[in-house]
């Protein structure tokens, strides 16, 4: 019966964790939108749509994406015509990231530009030189669309001054912005609410060993790396609010080292056999990255180094994980939960890698791709970075709360090992008591026996003395 109810209490818990579980990934919907902006800002190998050219005199020439970007001081043209598909979209805007002059046209009637006193018509504009200080720098253009804007050729013109690139323009809706906007915003908020909740839980975990008769003391290095994360995804913000200065903390960009470094540092502590040999190979690279990194934060040109330290990342996880399998072979219990962890976290992500390619779009083997990609470019590998210190965090705090449930289950089997002693105890005391109370009741037996015998004995009375022992004996 007793077995019954145990299976019944364990399905029943499973059940409410997979409810709890599936309600924490919905979470995950705030984050996404059904439908975004429309990307038209032309690449070298696609123009998007649009056709690109410059007036030479009262010629039309068409210019390739790459001849527009090398343009300077030169008026060129970007056109296109608005469908009715971009107005079931919901389309009411168009967006410039762009700090160049410009000026809009819908069939050749100017409706917005950024530089005052513009004269001329589509192929003689005449940008004046003493207005192409734009004060529109990291603000993005947006133009209300006039609401009879379906089947009217759009068309860009600018000039490249001093930066020459490619205009990025999207269409869009206010509707749109702030779809975008919150999702953005919640792709920050939800990861930092997560860690700053991971990191109230290692507080009690740190509490619970000290409380139990030995401090952990490793256990705040996790503390360490979920508190700076939480404040390093909080300082996203501040692209959103620029002009919030509680954002603008320099010493929050060391997040990124410190939880990639702080996780691993916490597993080398866990080694026994090879912890010395394993210190160098970890702490001499995890120094110097923090160090280019604050380096970069005081303003000092360390960009080649900062780059090259993080280059180093995935040999050092090579390292980890070898050490990690030897000191697993060396039946470290720590280890014993993390290599598999992190075995089965490298199946799932290769096969999300491979059914992406074979049952899906392709987007995840993009991403994996790109995640990849970036570490033989010369840009940044935050992707692999984020996701590096995120594995590595989440990995901890499963051994930590593994080992919390065994010493739980060990702190239970030794009390019900005291537990048992002390009734085995208790049992062989009522035993003795027993076995004394009956050695006592034959003592009293035997002393008045031997009191009766003695008086008739003393009378002289033999032959009773015969017959009492005779009937005694009976």
């Amino acid at each position: 019966m007793k077995k019954l109810s145990d299976k019944k209490n364990w399905i029943i818990s499973f059940l409410f964790a997979g409810i709890v579980l599936a309600f924490i990934t919905l979470f995950f919907n705030f984050t996404l939108i059904d439908s975004q902006m429309q990307i038209l800002s032309p690449t070298f190998d696609d123009a998007i749509g649009w056709e690109m050219y410059y007036y030479n005199g009262d010629e039309k020439t068409s210019l390739t994406a790459r001849e527009l970007f090398e343009t300077q001081n030169e008026v060129y043209y970007l056109s296109r015509t608005l469908s009715e598909s971009e107005q079931q979209a919901g389309i009411t805007t168009i967006k410039l990231n762009y700090t160049n002059p410009c000026a809009l046209f819908l069939d050749d009637v100017l409706f917005y530009t950024n530089i005052p006193n513009l004269t001329g018509e589509i192929g003689a504009l005449d940008f004046p030189q003493e207005t192409f200080a734009v004060p529109f720098i990291a603000e993005n253009i947006t133009v209300t669309l006039p609401p009879d804007y379906v089947g009217k050729e759009l068309t860009l013109a600018s000039m490249n001054v001093e930066y020459s690139g490619l205009p990025m323009i999207f269409l869009s809706s206010i509707a749109l912005d702030r779809t975008e906007v919150t999702a953005a915003v919640n792709r920050i908020i939800i990861p930092a609410a997560a860690l700053a909740i991971a990191a109230l839980l290692l507080i009690g975990l740190w509490f619970y060993t000290g409380i139990s008769g030995k401090w952990n003391f490793s256990i705040l290095l996790l503390l360490l790396a979920a508190l700076v994360q939480t404040f390093y995804y909080l300082r996203n913000l501040g692209y959103y609010l620029p002009n919030n200065q509680l954002f603008d903390i320099p010493i929050l960009g060391l997040g990124r080292p410190l939880f990639v470094y702080m996780p691993m540092i916490y597993l080398w502590l866990q080694m026994d056999k090879y912890r010395k040999i394993y210190a160098p190979l970890l702490l001499i690279p995890a120094f110097f990255t923090t160090l280019f990194e604050y380096l970069g934060l005081l303003g000092v040109n360390v960009w080649d180094l900062i780059y090259l330290s993080w280059q180093l990342l995935i040999p050092e996880l090579i390292l980890l994980i070898i050490f990690s399998v030897l000191e697993m072979r060396d039946e470290n219990s720590v280890f014993k939960i993390f290599v598999p962890a992190l075995s089965i976290a490298a199946v799932c992500v290769c096969g999300l890698y491979i059914g992406s390619a074979l049952f899906s779009d392709g987007f995840y083997t993009s991403y994996i791709n790109s995640m990849f990609a970036q570490l033989f470019t010369l840009s940044m590998p935050d992707v692999l970075i984020n996701w590096t210190g995120t594995l590595l965090f989440l990995f901890c705090m499963l051994i930590r709360f593994i080992e919390l449930i065994r010493r739980s289950i060990n702190f239970q089997t030794e009390i019900q090992a005291l537990s048992l002693k002390n009734q085995l105890a208790y049992d062989n005391l009522r035993l003795m008591n027993q076995s004394s109370e009956e050695l006592a009741k034959m003592r009293h037996n035997v002393l008045h026996h031997f009191n009766i015998l003695s008086d008739l004995n003393q009378q002289g009375e033999t032959q009773l003395v015969a017959d009492y022992l005779k009937q005694d004996n009976q």
